[in-house]
């Protein structure tokens, strides 16, 4: 597979207002230089309409903003490795919660959380405001009897972490081929065996009943599944949902709301929105 590089000459003080709107665009990697940025997407994703999309958003900051500002080329899968050593170093997330690439040797202390990811073109290497989001609660929600359902795994991260929070029982699914290889090889490294992975959509799923859901999932999705999560979860379960921007805050809430579920808590960080939803009431899908 192939991905779409974009070197964006922009200054450095609009990429926090953009960087938002690039990843719910598709954006799958992101590296930060002083006058540029360059992003990248699936090259099976791509379209020159996301491309116009992009130019006329980033166009609202800087108006001088056209073609000559931008480039494009197609880069290999076995150039990402060497695209991502540059920028993925060890992270920490909290007191206990660590994530290191994996040529990063760092053992851990005693009661420290070690997650080791191999940023391949899989969403969570846990550098993202919305893969953090729901790191940093997990800790809160999952205890020794807590069953997770994990969709939208991506490189694996949330599931690798509830395992290593004791959650007795796991599973976890994407659609993306891909990314359910890569979150495979994530799970091997980290000695994980408890994690149940699927490549599948929810709606292929058999419905079973989990304690708590995480789902880092981009707002349509989250949208179009708002009915059925509910097939899933216990009454009084939780579902923890991220990758949702600040302005789809109401529409997210209302949708929710009508689909038998009561906010708990919500979480921001810069432009990215995690909330807590509760499951009052199982309606008829």
């Amino acid at each position: 597979m192939s991905w779409i590089e974009l070197k964006l000459r922009i200054p450095e003080s609009i990429l926090e207002k953009i960087s938002a709107y690039l990843f719910a665009m598709g954006c799958e990697g992101m590296n930060v230089h002083k006058n540029s940025v360059i992003i990248y997407f699936s090259q099976l994703k791509w379209t020159d309409e996301i491309k116009s999309a992009i130019m006329q958003y980033i166009g609202h900051f800087v108006p001088v903003f056209s073609e000559k500002f931008i480039k494009i080329k197609s880069v290999k899968d076995e150039n990402w490795e060497e695209i991502w050593r540059s920028s993925f170093n060890r992270i920490r997330l909290t007191h206990k919660i660590i994530i290191k690439p994996q040529w990063d040797h760092y053992k851990g202390l005693t009661g420290e959380i070690v997650i080791t990811i191999d940023p391949k073109m899989a969403f969570g290497t846990g550098h993202h405001e919305s893969t953090q989001l729901i790191l940093e609660n997990m800790e809160k929600l999952i205890h020794s009897d807590t069953s997770v359902f994990d969709i939208g795994t991506g490189s694996g991260i949330l599931s690798i972490l509830a395992e290593k929070l004791g959650a007795e029982k796991i599973m976890a699914i994407d659609n993306d081929p891909t990314a359910v290889k890569i979150a495979r090889e994530n799970m091997l490294v980290n000695h994980c065996n408890k994690i149940k992975l699927f490549a599948s959509a929810l709606e292929f799923m058999e419905p079973e009943e989990f304690d708590l859901i995480l789902a880092n999932i981009n707002k349509n999705v989250l949208l179009h599944y708002a009915p059925y999560f509910s097939l899933y979860m216990k009454l009084n379960s939780k579902i923890v949902l991220s990758g949702i921007l600040l302005s789809d805050e109401v529409i997210i809430t209302d949708t929710f709301q009508k689909n038998g579920f009561k906010q708990v808590k919500k979480y921001a960080k810069k432009n990215w929105l995690s909330i807590i939803f509760e499951l009052i009431e199982k309606k008829q899908t």
